[in-house]
């Protein structure tokens, strides 16, 4: 689910607070993006595109291999579902990682 590898190593360039900070950023714009994907719109692969590479940024390992797949096909109302569902479980995985000093689960 989460890339532990990718989380270690953002905690070590930029310190448990600033990582917690950053990730926050990174949450907000994802969530942001993720309110706006529209699978009719002309520019929905970009749309995946930017989502999957904010979910990179944060380990979010297996959402943006979701988003990889969705990005290869034309998207549905039950994929955009399935992204928000896998979101809800990905952010739900990292919050022990925010915590300062904590090393993760």
């Amino acid at each position: 689910m989460i890339d532990t590898k990718r989380i270690s190593e953002l905690r070590a360039e930029l310190g448990s607070e600033c990582f917690a900070e950053v990730a926050a950023l990174f949450m907000a714009d994802l969530e942001s993006a993720l309110g706006t994907i529209d699978p009719a719109r002309a520019d929905a692969v970009a749309q995946f595109h930017l989502v999957k590479g904010l979910a990179l940024n944060l380990g979010f390992r297996d959402f943006a291999q979701l988003c990889s797949r969705i990005e290869a096909k034309d998207a549905s109302a039950e994929d955009i579902n399935a992204l928000n569902r896998l979101y809800s479980t990905s952010k739900d995985a990292l919050v022990p990682y925010l915590r300062s000093g904590d090393e993760g689960a």
